[in-house]
């Protein structure tokens, strides 16, 4: 048997990193979970993508990302688009980067809803 520990089957966690504007990222939003930020020791939300190729990206949540997500619901296609910097209030701090969310609730993943549905029923006759 062969050997799953190879440098081709490790999984990799995607993060969405916003280094210039102009940096996109668009897929299925499929899971909202909410971690401890380990820089802040606060709670953060974790938008988790299904994108086209079937990866899954993660997106973190701050504040201004939180308030236009509230209108998004899992198995929504949404897009995030870094749109700009702006100075930050406090002194020291870095600037903010601004991330526009895109979502429309008539634009949906309907074969990821379909299969949520699915597994749904197929839970509920197994009890």
């Amino acid at each position: 048997m062969q050997s799953i520990f190879s440098e081709e089957n490790k999984v990799k966690g995607h993060w969405a990193k916003w280094e210039k504007v102009g940096d996109k990222i668009e897929g299925t939003l499929i899971n909202k979970r909410t971690v401890v930020n380990t820089l802040t020791g606060k709670d953060q939300i974790i938008y988790e993508l299904k994108l086209p190729n079937d990866e899954i990206w993660n997106v973190g949540g701050k504040p201004g990302i939180d308030i236009q997500m509230q209108h998004v619901r899992l198995g929504q296609i949404v897009g995030f688009e870094f749109t700009g910097i702006k100075k930050n209030s406090k002194p020291g701090m870095s600037p903010t980067k601004l991330i526009q969310v895109f979502a429309n609730a008539k634009v949906v993943d309907s074969e990821w809803l379909a299969y949520q549905e699915m597994q749904k029923a197929l839970e509920a006759d197994s009890t």
